[in-house]
């Protein structure tokens, strides 16, 4: 949960353009991974409480998603606003950017604005961004701009500063609501990879006094562990690649048929076990479509190929 107390709002009215100063509350909770077909999003569940200093009345209430997809750095946010709109923003963010921007534009059918027939008619918004930026020691800021075209006037939410709970409660014992506590947040551990099928594994309470030795998923990750021909499986592949040009790429059936041309069957799932395990280590790409694919949750026919860089 994190906290911006310096924020100012212009907004509109009748009279015009109105300065407004207000507290912002804003909590986040990770969710499990989301999928489309080959598509894979990691996100956040947000709801954001705004009120004017010192009052509990909201001022403006938001509930939405952030969504980040690794294979093409698409950056999502969903929002929707308790007096009939709702919107898609979207953007581009590699996984170590500081800041970035996501854009909705009213009219879009991809990222786009949906509003109620009366704001249409009086506030119509037809266009919205929003620039996220991550600062060195530890602060966020936001910059949220909307324009209503049919007022004529642009509409900057500026938020200079928004503290992130991370080492424990910053905010005062009550908050602005007047009420509620702030909780720690719970951060958990950076995922695992399993030696076994390669498949990432997400930090349990189960594992939570042992986490630092765990190393196999299930059981039969365990029972079975890494053979012979696990280790003969990944060297084929990397001979493959290398035998072929730089962007090339393989199936995983030409893998199995190396190390057992007769048994070659038997051998697929492991060969698809094998490619996770390198793409854990950082050697190989799984794709699906052209596409580089999360190998923990693709799904059907699949090819492999060298890590592209730069």
């Amino acid at each position: 949960m994190w906290q911006g107390t310096a924020g100012a709002d212009v907004h509109l009215n009748k009279s015009g353009a109105k300065d407004q100063v207000y507290v912002e509350n804003h909590e986040a909770q990770s969710i499990d991974p989301q999928t489309n077909g080959p598509q894979l999003f990691y996100g956040l569940r947000y709801h954001t409480h705004i009120t004017k200093p010192d009052k509990t009345a909201t001022f403006h209430d938001q509930d939405g998603y952030w969504l980040w997809e690794p294979a093409t750095n698409t950056v999502m946010l969903t929002a929707a606003i308790p007096r009939g709109q709702v919107l898609l923003a979207g953007g581009q963010c590699d996984a170590d950017a500081t800041t970035f921007t996501v854009k909705a534009t009213l009219g879009a059918h991809d990222y786009g604005i949906s509003s109620n027939p009366f704001l249409i008619a009086h506030f119509k918004t037809t266009a919205f961004s929003m620039t996220v930026t991550a600062n060195p020691e530890g602060t966020w800021k936001l910059y949220r701009r909307h324009h209503d075209d049919d007022l004529g006037s642009p509409r900057p939410r500026r938020i200079p500063w928004l503290r992130w709970h991370r080492q424990g409660p910053l905010l005062p014992p009550e908050d602005a609501l007047g009420a509620a506590r702030v909780e720690d947040v719970v951060v958990s551990p950076e995922p695992k990879t399993c030696v076994r099928c390669g498949r990432t594994m997400q930090w349990r309470k189960a594992w939570a006094r042992n986490w630092d030795s765990v190393r196999y998923c299930s059981d039969a990750c365990r029972r079975y562990k890494l053979t012979a021909t696990d280790e003969a499986l990944e060297a084929s592949i990397l001979d493959l690649l290398d035998a072929r040009a730089g962007s090339a790429t393989i199936c995983p059936s030409e893998v199995a048929r190396a190390v057992d041309p007769e048994g070659w069957r038997d051998l697929m799932e492991p060969a698809r076990q094998a490619a996770r395990r390198l793409v854990a280590r950082d050697e190989v790409e799984i794709t699906q479509g052209g596409h580089v694919v999360d190998p923990s949750h693709a799904k059907g026919p699949i090819r492999i190929r060298r890590v592209r860089r730069g």
